[in-house]
């Protein structure tokens, strides 16, 4: 007889037994974690065409009108990255580029991209702004419910080169260096 879903075996007090994650991509080919969020102004994407929500700042980066890709600042200096590089972060599924942002907040195996830009044709405030980080999730599924485990993709980053597009309100995170009195 199987054993009992997860829930119903928490819900009746007996030990549940989960399976390990499943990521897709090689840990020594793809050595980050790929966290894609919902932006806090274009959810999913749907009201990206709307040119004051597209001026609206993120709450924590400040970062507005495009992309970026958010990395651990130790991580970033580890790989000579500075805030504003171009980054090309490729999965199995493609690759995609956006600007760094360094975020003290993004553990130092991971980087996240904020889900709403990367319209091909939605608006010419939409269109062509950005990258699309869903276009790199690999399509696996999360058994116990049957969702995309959308932090199931591994990834790896390289600098291109240049610098990338990197519009922050107030100029970003860090305090002024200056002495407060």
């Amino acid at each position: 007889m199987d054993s009992p879903a997860p829930a119903a075996a928490a819900a009746a007090g007996k030990p549940v037994a989960l399976d390990e994650p499943a990521f897709e991509g090689a840990e020594n080919q793809y050595p980050f974690h790929f966290l894609p969020y919902a932006s806090q102004a274009f959810l999913d994407g749907s009201v990206a065409h709307l040119p004051w929500l597209q001026e609206l700042p993120d709450v924590l980066s400040t970062a507005m009108w495009s992309s970026w890709i958010e990395i651990n600042p130790q991580t970033a200096a580890r790989m000579g990255i500075s805030q504003g590089d171009l980054l090309e972060v490729a999965s199995t599924r493609g690759t995609l580029r956006a600007p760094a942002l360094l975020s003290p907040g993004i553990a130092p195996d991971v980087v996240a991209m904020p889900i709403g830009q990367g319209h091909e044709t939605y608006t010419r405030f939409a269109s062509g702004r950005g990258a699309n980080p869903l276009s790199i999730l690999a399509p696996v599924i999360e058994p116990e419910t049957g969702a995309l485990a959308w932090a199931a993709t591994r990834v790896k980053i390289a600098k291109t080169g240049s610098t990338g597009q990197l519009t922050l309100f107030a100029g970003g995170m860090k305090e002024r260096e200056t002495e407060h009195r």
